[in-house]
């Protein structure tokens, strides 16, 4: 085996493990059976193979959904095995400091930002109400606090600029995911593409995270967003497995069957074309669906792959026209524009076309 194919088998390696891993909800003792099939230990698997692939930022690449899930489990995994451990040793620290120097010292030079140090002091007051003397104490490094940040300021530019980067970014990934809950958007990238002025992937990513550690509403968000997207896997099964028999059955219709066509695909779900069979490969490698299965998806994709950029109404208006359609006025454009809008369809040449070919059969009428 040549060094490229060596690559390329570590990559479909770590990608399959990093299936499993996703879909086992990130428990190491369902790696243990591919482990042994592949000749290493678990713990092996991860590093050399799973962790390498989920880093990666090129096709072949973890989805987004895959990401969300991963970084979630082992964050809440994290979490809850050392949290309890670094907040006590945080605030034995604090509470070991005699002067306001050492203090402000410390705290300067903390990887928290002073909200976070506000909020466990504030959490360990809370849940130590027995421990009067720690209260009493705490409560002067929290006034020292305030009194410094009014005279001097404890947080230098740097970290004020990070603080700035991270709320920003914090306000977009709550936005982005309550239209995400909200609207019912099948495609958390796509919404993440609309805010690119804002915010790209991979920042989104990195303060995802952030949101466990913030507030209510913030951890409320989060949850909510992991429950779709488990919730989104399942429903997905389902509608492929009726796109996948509405193209070998066709489509009945009030008069007879017809072939299933990207109009009827898009009545179904907003997900794109390319997304679809990306979705559908991973069910594909986890046998939920079979290799012809997934043959005839991409085989019908395939007739659709070029024109299917989506379009604003007048690009699309300004390209028919260039097509010329023989006896088909503007206003009959405009109709087959109105029904695809209607229909909540995206503009694109293939729906376009598609929506012509009914309205000169009289399949769509201008009054549709």
């Amino acid at each position: 085996m040549n060094k490229k194919e060596q690559a390329k088998n570590k990559i479909d390696i770590g990608k399959k493990a990093f299936d499993i891993y996703v879909d086992s909800a990130c428990q190491d003792s369902y790696l243990e059976d591919y482990a042994k099939e592949v000749g290493v230990s678990v713990k092996k698997l991860k590093q050399d193979f799973l962790i390498p692939y989920k880093n990666r930022f090129v096709k072949p690449k973890p989805t987004d959904e895959q990401l969300i899930i991963y970084n979630g489990a082992i964050l809440t995994r994290k979490q809850s095995r050392v949290k309890d451990e670094i907040d006590t040793n945080f605030i034995r620290k604090l509470l070991s400091l005699k002067y306001v120097k050492e203090v402000v010292e410390y705290i300067s030079g903390s990887e928290y930002s002073i909200g976070i140090i506000y909020r466990k002091i504030r959490n360990y007051i809370n849940a130590n109400p027995s421990k009067t003397d720690d209260t009493a104490r705490l409560m002067k490094v929290d006034g020292i606090i305030k009194n410094y940040i009014q005279s001097e300021g404890i947080n230098n530019q740097k970290s004020i600029k990070v603080d700035a980067e991270k709320n920003d970014a914090l306000e977009t990934i709550e936005t982005i995911i309550e239209e995400f809950l909200i609207e019912e958007t099948e495609s958390l990238e796509d919404i993440i593409d609309k805010y690119k002025e804002k915010i790209n992937y991979r920042t989104f990513s990195k303060y995802l995270d952030e949101l466990q550690k913030g507030t209510d509403e913030q951890r409320f968000l989060f949850n909510r967003l992991v429950e779709k997207i488990e919730k989104d896997k399942n429903n997905f099964d389902n509608l492929m497995k009726e796109i996948i028999f509405n193209i070998k059955n066709g489509v009945l219709t009030d008069i007879d069957t017809v072939p299933f066509s990207i109009l009827d695909y898009y009545k179904l779900t907003r997900i794109t074309p390319s997304r679809f069979l990306d979705m559908s490969r991973v069910q594909l490698r986890k046998r939920v669906i079979l290799k012809a299965d997934y043959d005839l998806l991409e085989e019908f994709f395939s007739k659709y792959k070029s024109g299917s950029s989506v379009m604003n109404e007048t690009d699309l208006l300004a390209l028919t026209q260039i097509m010329g359609e023989r006896g088909i006025t503007i206003e009959d454009r405009m109709s087959i524009i109105d029904y695809l809008k209607k229909e909540t369809i995206p503009l694109t040449k293939n729906t376009y076309d598609a929506a012509y070919k009914l309205y000169v059969t009289g399949k769509i009428t201008k009054e549709a």
